[in-house]
């Protein structure tokens, strides 16, 4: 179309509008001399008609009506503000509607032949008019495909799959030796297409996604989307779990392909949950929920698998519920506190530092370990505003100790950060303020960062690090060893120091292995000019080891467990108090 014409269409446009007063629906009629001319969808309202001369003559260019003649009717619909379409009626009087549907005017029939345009007709004609029946007839197969499928996939949507295992629930009650199943399908990682390479080709993986799950069900299942990255898959008329679990695999094994996206081939993994049908689910919701907790278990389990439901599943997530409720009250309430484990010199046992751990006095439950809760505060983002609050307390107990003990000399505080913390643009903020804000000196901070995290976001981490190290605080790697990472990769990173792995320390006395691993670690570690501490030094002859091998500085049983922050302070009391030493 030509952008003449199509001014021209969007003048014709505007005045239907504005001849209709707002409404959505209207009608050309030809006139006793062939000419159409604007009639409105409710007789009693007084409308001027579009002058016939332009609207035919436009109509007529655009290439989109034949000749006008006293037996055709066309009928306008504006399905948005600036989508319309048409549609030809004869101008024979409507059939009645089919039987169990209201008549409801002619507005009503005309939306419903509008519904005609949805996606078939868009400023042109069909081929054939078609009688109003038939037209009505398409509408309504049309309106109610949209109602019922994704627009992306063109799979069953949320809506048809709960009305299809509503009617499969219905049929277990009536017959207990009928079975069916629940799938529902994560795909991992899926976030990751969008972030890299745009959310059009989320889309494209999506629907390549969808043909293969079609791929994968019989005659009768029904595999839907029910949004993002998330699908689920009923399976009827099956014999027990085994059928479920085929499937399972079925899909798995559909995804192992790779598909070509932007250049870039990509393999799509997917979790996925199976519940199986129970005389006792009382809505579907009750099942599909069961089948995405299933799904979370696979997920944690380390994803590409599947998990089968099973009750301890809903009485776990149940806890995590109440923990997470819990745990978002925590702060305000004053339920969190942090204890304070030495940090010393192997050769002397004078105390160098301190490491604040984080725990959580939930009542009625008692004191809660991190392990119990941090992972949880991560998936929920609780973890940013409780490591603010770790930072601040920690900052301004080491100035307190300062303050009180100026004789103990530059002790200094150690404080874990987590993924989420690293991945947070305001935590250079929050370093700087519980620093300023507790009048520390940045030298005594230091920031520890577990070495599968740090090797994880390696490349999105490198900024933050550097923004940490130029406030002058340290930067150390916990759980050396544990990880992906090497010595030689180190270089890459702005650590001033690392702390072995208390399991590497543990086995030296029984695994050469580990004893030479210890040895190399602190060797190469010196030639790097890093710091080190073993963690986890229990007996004196792992002191001895690792006082030979070089290692300066250690924590753990040997010397003190976690110590509340009075008694820790004692432990930094003058040269005259025999707790200045502790080993």
């Amino acid at each position: 179309m030509s952008h003449a014409l199509e001014q021209r269409w969007q003048e014709i446009l505007r005045r239907a509008a504005l001849a209709l007063n707002g409404r959505s629906v209207g009608v050309w009629e030809a006139d006793a001399h062939g000419r159409p001319q604007l009639l409105v969808a409710s007789p009693t309202e007084d409308v001027s008609p579009l002058a016939a001369a332009e609207l035919e003559a436009t109509l007529r260019e655009v290439g989109e009506l034949p000749a006008a003649g006293p037996s055709r009717r066309w009928v306008a619909s504006r399905l948005e503000p600036e989508r319309w379409c048409i549609a030809p009626v004869r101008s024979e009087p409507p059939q009645p509607p089919p039987a169990g549907v209201e008549r409801r005017g002619p507005e009503r029939l005309l939306l419903e032949l509008a519904g005609v345009c949805i996606g078939l007709i868009e400023r042109r004609l069909a081929e054939q008019p078609l009688p109003f029946k038939a037209v009505a007839e398409l509408a309504e197969e049309k309106l109610v495909h949209q109602a019922l499928h994704d627009a992306l996939t063109d799979l069953p949507n949320r809506a048809y799959f709960v009305e299809r295992v509503s009617q499969a629930q219905a049929r277990v009650r009536r017959d207990p030796d009928y079975r069916f199943a629940v799938l529902f399908i994560d795909f991992d990682d899926f976030k990751a297409v969008n972030d890299n390479l745009g959310h059009a080709a989320g889309d494209r993986l999506l629907m390549e996604i969808a043909g293969r799950l079609r791929t994968c069900v019989r005659p009768g299942d029904v595999v839907a989307r029910l949004g993002g990255d998330e699908f689920t898959l009923l399976l009827e008329e099956i014999s027990g779990l085994p059928d479920a679990e085929h499937a399972a695999r079925r899909i798995q094994a559909a995804l192992v392909a790779p598909i070509a996206i932007e250049g870039r081939e990509i393999v799509a993994t997917a979790s996925i949950g199976v519940a199986l049908s129970e005389p006792d689910y009382g809505q579907v919701q009750d099942l599909l929920r069961d089948a995405d907790l299933a799904m979370y278990h696979a997920k944690e389990q380390g994803r590409a698998r599947y998990q089968v439901f099973d009750v301890a599943m809903r009485d776990s997530a149940q806890a995590r519920f109440g923990m997470e409720a819990d745990l978002r009250t925590a702060l305000e309430h004053g339920e969190l506190h942090l204890v304070f484990q030495p940090i010393v010199e192997l050769q002397t046992g004078g105390v160098h530092g301190f490491e604040a751990l984080l725990r959580w006095h939930r009542p009625k439950r008692g004191v809660i370990l991190p392990p119990e809760f941090v992972p949880l505060a991560e998936q929920t983002g609780l973890i940013i505003p409780i490591g603010r609050w770790v930072l601040q307390e920690a900052c301004r107990q080491a100035r307190g100790w300062h303050d009180a003990f100026p004789a103990a000399g530059p002790v200094r505080i150690s404080v874990n950060l987590s993924g989420k913390q690293l991945a947070h643009p305001g935590l250079a903020d929050d370093v700087r303020a519980a620093l300023q804000d507790a009048g520390l000196s940045p030298s005594r901070l230091i920031l520890e960062i577990g070495e599968n995290v740090l090797m994880e976001s390696a490349e999105s981490s490198t900024d933050v690090l550097h923004q940490l190290r130029e406030l002058k605080v340290e930067l150390h790697i916990d759980d050396f060893g544990t990880g992906h990472s090497s010595l030689s990769s180190l270089p890459r990173f702005p650590i001033h120091g690392i702390k072995i792995d208390r399991a590497f320390v543990h086995r030296m006395g029984s695994r050469r292995t580990d004893l030479e691993i210890v040895r190399s670690i602190v060797e190469l570690a010196g030639n790097l000019s890093l710091g080190v501490i073993a963690e986890g030094v229990e007996t004196v002859t792992q002191r001895a080891r690792l006082i030979a091998f070089g290692c300066e500085l250690g924590q753990g049983h040997l010397f003190a467990k976690p110590l509340e922050a009075q008694a820790a302070g004692a432990l930094l009391a003058g040269p005259e108090e025999p707790g200045r030493r502790i080993a």
